[in-house]
């Protein structure tokens, strides 16, 4: 298993333009789709949902030309998706979200509210780190243990109020009413019960890197939270070392409805 690091030289990335195969779309849409952008919802309380479609480099790239500078979080995705109903696309359709984890060599996994993958450089040498069928890290673990000092300052607090979170187990779990249900409350926040309901009542599968590629480096490993659909159970994974194939980020043209929390700061 290869890790790159973010220090070596990062190369400007090209990706080909998406091409729809239908028309029958306005002028406005037929743009948004010749751009790899498509307009999903315009959801009340949230507002516009676009949907990007590329690598992932060029996905985030595509929703900040639209004045959108971070994806949407899993609890405004969620929300999104109780709003829509279970056939819509944003449930069919899965897709990353803004949060990240984070893994360092012999300690817990932490999930982090916005992912240091979201700096235009970090994401793309990570793309270009996961051509080659590797993850990305840094040379020493700084990026991790701010975020572990977030975190420790964090656990006493109210799960919804956490920001930076400590996951339980190195391997992965699962989460329902009797057991993890604070990390799911830790993600998504006043929407925790509803979107459980919405899921079926189904446990949730949390999955990330194991712990033996994350041992064989002495750096902070990333990775980008990936939000499954609802017919695989709305899991929730870690490991996603994809990003040079076809990725789907979603934006909002409005102020997410969860508060919004600085996003590159001390702690990320």
């Amino acid at each position: 298993m290869s890790i790159g690091t973010l220090e070596s030289e990062i190369k400007e990335v090209v990706s080909p333009v998406i091409i729809p195969q239908s028309s029958g779309l306005t002028d406005e849409e037929e743009l948004f789709e010749l751009n790899g952008l498509t307009q999903e919802y315009d959801i009340e309380g949230l507002g516009k949902i676009l949907r990007a479609d590329s690598t992932f480099d060029k996905a985030l790239f595509l929703l900040r030309e639209q004045g959108i500078k971070r994806p949407l979080g899993i609890r405004d995705l969620g929300f999104s998706r109780i709003k829509t109903g279970i056939l819509s696309s944003l449930s069919l359709c899965p897709s990353f979200t803004r949060e990240g984890f984070l893994y360092a060599k012999d300690r817990p996994v932490l999930i982090v509210p916005y992912s240091p993958l979201l700096k235009p450089e970090y994401a793309i040498a990570a793309t270009e780190n996961c051509r080659v069928g590797g993850y990305s890290s840094t040379i020493d673990t700084k990026l991790y243990e701010k975020a572990f000092a977030r975190a420790e300052l964090d656990k006493n607090k109210d799960p919804k109020k956490r920001r930076v979170l400590i996951l339980p187990s190195r391997k992965n779990f699962l989460i329902s009413r009797k057991e993890n249900w604070e990390i799911l409350e830790g993600l998504l926040k006043d929407q925790t019960e509803d979107y459980f309901k919405f899921n079926g009542d189904e446990d949730i599968y949390v999955s990330f890197v194991n712990k033996e590629t994350v041992d064989n480096q002495n750096g902070t490993l990333m990775t980008q939270m990936f939000f499954m659909n609802v017919y695989c159970k709305s899991e929730i994974v870690g490991y996603s070392r994809d990003f040079h194939n076809n990725c789907t980020f979603r934006g909002c043209t409005k102020n997410p409805v969860a508060p919004e929390i600085k996003v590159f700061d001390t702690y990320v």
